[in-house]
C-alpha cells in the first residue's frame, strides 16, 4: 500500500492504523459442532504488532487468503517492517487489544 493510498483510505473515512511488524501465528482449530455434532476445523491467523499503546493482536480472515494451510504458511512481512492495518473490528477484552484487519505493507 502506497503513502498515497494510505492518505486516501483516512480520507474516505476507512478505520486504520500505522504499526511494526513483529510475529505471525498461523494455527488450525479442531473442534465438533455443536448443531451437526461433525468434526469440524477452522484456520486462524494472528499477527502480533507494535504500536505507541504497546504489542497488540491482529487477527486476520483466513477465508481472503487463496489457498490458506496453515502448516505451509510464510509471512510475507519482515520483522520491523511498517504496515497499515485497515481494521474491520475491535475488541477491548481485560486490557487486551484486539484487531481484526487486513496488515498491508507502506511502501515509499
Amino acid at each position: 500500500m502506497k503513502k498515497a493510498q494510505v492518505t486516501e483510505a483516512l480520507n474516505g473515512g476507512f478505520p486504520l492504523m500505522v504499526a511494526e511488524y513483529l510475529m505471525s501465528k498461523p494455527e488450525r482449530i479442531e473442534y465438533r459442532d455443536k448443531t451437526t455434532k461433525q468434526p469440524a476445523t477452522m484456520d486462524k491467523l494472528s499477527h502480533s504488532v507494535m504500536t505507541e499503546q504497546g504489542v497488540l493482536t491482529v487477527e486476520q480472515d483466513t477465508r481472503k487468503i487463496r489457498d490458506f494451510d496453515p502448516a505451509k504458511y510464510v509471512s510475507p512481512f519482515k520483522r520491523g517492517q511498517r504496515l497499515c492495518i485497515l481494521i474491520s473490528s475491535l475488541q477491548v477484552q481485560l486490557g487486551v487489544i484486539t484487531v481484526r484487519g487486513t496488515p498491508h505493507v507502506i511502501e515509499d
